[in-house]
């Protein structure tokens, strides 16, 4: 068995929130890609190959972070999304479960929580 951590996808446009939670994930030892908007994500999980968990923000400058879920998914149904958001909301949550989500985080996010 590998000891070998998964790849991560951060999908977040906010540039300190990014920076962080990529630091955090390497320092922990995760393979850590970011994208500021959707496109960079997709382009970033077709050309690099599909990342084994993507974090993704809700409100992106071009997609709609539940939107994206389902877009990632079908470039890899193995891909674990978890749903970040700064403004949850009832009716994002629901969605995000019917997209089947691994988690929904709301903003600021513990660090534990995250690597979790």
């Amino acid at each position: 068995m590998s000891d070998e951590l998964p790849s991560v996808l951060v999908v977040e446009d906010d540039e300190n929130m990014r920076d962080v939670l990529r630091e955090l994930l390497e320092l922990r030892g995760f393979d850590t890609r970011v994208a500021r908007t959707g496109a960079e994500a997709l382009e970033s999980a077709r050309s690099a190959g599909p990342p084994a968990v993507a974090i993704v923000d809700i409100r992106l400058p071009d997609a709609d972070g539940i939107g994206l879920l389902a877009e990632l998914r079908e470039i890899s149904g193995l891909t674990e999304v978890v749903v970040l958001t700064g403004l949850a909301t009832v009716d994002s949550a629901v969605r995000a479960l019917r997209e089947r989500s691994h988690d929904y985080l709301t903003k600021p996010v513990d660090p534990d929580r995250i690597v979790e």
